[in-house]
């Protein structure tokens, strides 16, 4: 397991938003969107729900 991948989704969790996760951990948007996908195949489970530019936790 990646430390950095658990910082974004901490992050992004708190921010409910990618562009400002982004911006906050000095990554891209495209970063911040693969290291959750990475997270969610790893553990097989989907962290986010992302409807309408919205972000909440599953």
């Amino acid at each position: 397991m990646d430390t950095k991948k658990l910082a974004t989704f901490y992050n992004l969790a708190q921010t409910k938003n990618y562009s400002k996760t982004a911006e906050e951990i000095f990554l891209t948007q495209a970063t911040v969107s693969k290291h959750i996908m990475a997270l969610e195949k790893e553990w097989g489970i989907k962290l986010f729900s992302r409807k309408h530019r919205k972000v909440t936790l599953t």
